[in-house]
């Protein structure tokens, strides 16, 4: 294992780099994030515009397609999937981190991904990290965590 020696590979959204003492997430554009507060505004605009055309609906007298609007407007927030523990840090410190998990690539479904698990702040915290590309970046990927010394054979 060479812990010593920095590593980096490309994900989905720029690269991401395995130095000694900590992993860092680079992206080409920082102003541009991607991150779980677009996606919940989305689902609550959706759920909004749900809830609104089924008041629409049930006032002209739809009323069978205004309550499935409305029953789906309500529901949606709900089913919508939340993570409290998820993590858009730009940097994990090597010591805070717990287990790396790998889920290799399953083509075209969906693409390779690894969870991080670590300490912040006194609570765990989880960053999900995807790679570009398909099964040769993936095994890049494993290689470089794997000379980190963060993934197990």
């Amino acid at each position: 294992m060479d812990n010593q020696t920095r590593h980096e590979f490309k994900t989905r959204s720029g690269i991401c780099a395995i130095a000694p003492e900590q992993i860092t997430f680079t992206r080409p554009d920082p102003g541009t994030r991607r991150g779980s507060s677009r996606a919940s505004l989305l689902y609550v605009a959706a759920a909004s515009l749900m809830f609104g055309f089924g008041i629409y609906l049930f006032l002209r007298g739809d009323t069978l397609m205004a309550l499935i609007l409305i029953m789906a407007g309500l529901a949606f927030p709900w089913l919508t999937p939340r993570n409290e523990s998820a993590s858009g840090a730009p940097n994990i410190p090597r010591q805070a981190i717990r287990q790396v998990e790998a889920h290799a690539p399953r083509p075209p479904i969906t693409r390779g991904y690894f969870v991080v698990s670590y300490e912040a702040d006194g609570k765990s915290r989880e960053q999900t990290i995807v790679v570009a590309g398909g099964a040769d970046e993936y095994a890049r990927a494993v290689d470089a965590l794997r000379a980190a010394g963060l993934l197990e054979t």
